[in-house]
């Protein structure tokens, strides 16, 4: 499946959004937030975004795990609800993992969230 730029998370309102509502799993490496879409997106769409802070590392760092993040929600997406949109706010400890570790947390948090 693609990541179109239709999925992306843009404004700070969204961005916002995750703080007040949804759900919150955390992982060690990452803090996965999924909430309901906002008004005005078209039905069964998935909407992703990453924060990667300076606490995270140098820029390669950070970008490194943003590109790693955004493959991950590409190959797992069908792991999701329907229609949400999905926060990802990357820790410092990210790197010490391995990319199947990070996807491995990743299910396990989609898990929790959908049980929800």
């Amino acid at each position: 499946m693609r990541y179109r730029a239709a999925q992306h998370l843009r404004t700070r309102a969204d961005f916002d959004r995750s703080r007040r509502e949804g759900f919150r799993a955390d992982n060690g490496a990452f803090i996965m937030r999924i909430y309901p879409p906002r008004e005005g997106t078209p039905p069964g769409q998935r909407r992703f975004g990453v924060i990667a802070s300076r606490r995270v590392g140098n820029a390669v760092k950070r970008n490194r795990a943003k590109r790693q993040m955004r493959e991950i929600f590409r190959l797992n997406q069908h792991c999701l609800p329907p229609e949400c949109d999905v926060l990802i706010i990357v820790r410092s400890q990210f790197d010490q993992l391995t990319f199947d570790e990070l996807q491995e947390r990743y299910l396990r948090s989609a898990k929790k969230c959908r049980l929800s």
